[in-house]
């Protein structure tokens, strides 16, 4: 059987990738509970 020889970048590539994917989502998670937690704007004046 030959070795499965897996490049050190890709590894590297996928982590980076995975936690911009986190950072994303983390930062969209933010977004919404601050929207959920925003008082509504009166518009009758």
């Amino acid at each position: 059987m030959s070795k499965l020889h897996v490049d050190p970048l890709a590894i590297y590539a996928l982590i980076g990738f995975g936690s911009l994917i986190l950072v994303c989502l983390g930062l969209t998670a933010w977004v919404v509970v601050k929207v959920m937690n925003a008082k509504p704007i009166d518009s009758d004046q």
